[in-house]
């Protein structure tokens, strides 16, 4: 009885959290960007919730979802706008702050490649994509980071071929990167590692 009540609470306060930050993000959609992008960005995050609530840990359930808003909206705003503002250093700050006692110096090395393509040819990266991956990369250290590029570049690769845009939203595809590693990051790299030990 007290067990079924406790395990209640906890998927009761887990739904409710989902709710506020789908309510954040219908406020950043309605005030950042446009209106008829909310029932795809709640359609998505809804999915991703329900994804997060089966392959995530219960212990970093808040922080994951806090992630996964944070992805949402940076990613929808890139394929929008294709420009990410300063005020994205703020919410990254944030983000780094709720993932503090995680962070991985090691994954900041893809954000000094991106700075070193960055002063070779401009036109191939841009000055937000090595703010994000610089963030992404002490969220999820080197292992998962270079899964998140990985599928970031192939994701990027898709859109460059089977639609008609010259430019590529980078950084909304490395937020697809980024969900998916943080998620099964270490599950993929030793499947990868496996195969290249064989």
């Amino acid at each position: 009885m007290y067990l079924s009540l406790l395990i209640f609470i906890l998927y009761s306060m887990k739904i409710f959290f989902i709710i506020l930050c789908i309510v954040l993000l219908w406020i950043y959609l309605v005030y950042f960007l446009e209106k008829r992008y909310m029932g795809f960005g709640t359609i998505l995050f809804i999915f991703l919730s329900m994804v997060t609530l089966y392959f995530g840990s219960n212990k970093d359930f808040y922080r994951l979802i806090l992630f996964q808003l944070y992805l949402c909206c940076l990613g929808l705003q890139d394929y929008k706008t294709y420009y990410i503002s300063k005020i994205w250093g703020v919410f990254s700050l944030i983000l780094t702050v709720c993932f503090f006692d995680s962070i991985h110096l090691s994954g900041i090395l893809f954000s000094f490649i991106a700075s070193l393509m960055y002063f070779c040819k401009q036109d191939w990266i841009g000055s937000a994509d090595i703010g994000i991956l610089f963030v992404l990369g002490l969220i999820l250290g080197f292992e998962r980071m270079f899964i998140c590029v990985f599928i970031a570049i192939f994701i990027g690769l898709l859109f460059y071929v089977f639609s008609n845009k010259k430019l590529i939203p980078f950084i909304t595809c490395l937020c697809f990167g980024a969900y998916i590693s943080i998620l099964k990051g270490f599950t993929i790299w030793y499947m990868f590692y496996g195969i290249l030990a064989l």
